[in-house]
């Protein structure tokens, strides 16, 4: 899992400035809406600016995380270091469960923003 992890974050920093991009676009349209701009008429955006804003984020804290996992343990090395690699690679692990579970729960509320942006 944290190979498969490590190679998907991989492709996401060639994208950080891209995705630092989005997010500060997203954050620009709910602030905008928020405070009632008169560039924008009414909250038109605020729901998708949201939705845009907090997956450019959490896909920037992807790449970020993931980047540098460290390899598997050497069975030829001492007791102390693999007991050290095993530890940080079980809370990459930890890490990478977390951030699964926090991907489902952005596909819920992405759903849940979009649906009460369309009843508006």
């Amino acid at each position: 899992m944290l190979e498969r992890l490590q190679t998907i974050a991989k492709l996401f920093s060639r994208l950080k400035s891209l995705l630092l991009l989005i997010a500060l676009a997203g954050l620009l349209g709910f602030g905008l809406s928020l405070f009632e701009s008169p560039i924008l008429e009414g909250r038109q955006l605020m729901m998708p600016s949201l939705v845009v804003l907090f997956w450019a984020t959490a896909s920037l804290c992807f790449a970020v995380l993931f980047e540098n996992i460290p390899p598997a343990s050497n069975p030829d090395a001492g007791y102390r270091q693999r007991w050290s690699v095993t530890l940080r690679r079980g809370g990459y692990w930890l890490l990478g469960s977390f951030m699964i579970l926090l991907s489902l729960s952005l596909v819920v509320l992405s759903y849940q923003l979009i649906r009460t942006w369309f009843m508006l």
